[in-house]
């Protein structure tokens, strides 16, 4: 991705945040919630603390760019699953509820599987889906 001299994102950068904010507004829902086709899901458990790897922001999109907000809280809860049209495939952070704290894309199952093996420590054998 381009960056600026000053470090502030590329405007390619912007458009493309905004269409991923846009998508995510208007994705196809049931009810009101996506239709979402679920692979595997997971409630942590006290072994499955964060290992620090990686931090997750509130981020908002201005006029200057992505600006980075606070932390967010460690998730109780991750299920990994694809949103019709997209092959990709989201792990999404939930908290106790169920409701979305935030969500990583990655091009396969497998990737998925690993970027939530090297955050939380969760074995392939421990999915409950």
């Amino acid at each position: 991705m381009d960056a600026k001299r000053d470090g502030l994102p590329s405007r390619s950068l912007n458009d493309a945040l905004q269409e991923r904010l846009n998508e995510a507004k208007t994705s196809s829902t049931i009810d009101g919630r996506s239709e979402y086709l679920v692979h595997r899901r997971i409630r942590l458990k006290p072994h499955h603390s964060p290992t620090g790897k990686t931090k997750h922001h509130e981020g908002t999109l201005t006029s200057e760019g992505l600006e980075r907000g606070s932390e967010l809280p460690p998730p109780q809860q991750l299920m990994i699953a694809q949103i019709p049209p997209d092959q990709g495939y989201y792990l999404f952070y939930l908290d106790h509820d169920g409701n979305e704290i935030t969500d990583t894309h990655h091009d396969n199952l497998e990737a998925a599987l690993a970027q939530a093996e090297w955050e939380f420590s969760v074995k392939a054998d421990e999915w409950e889906i």
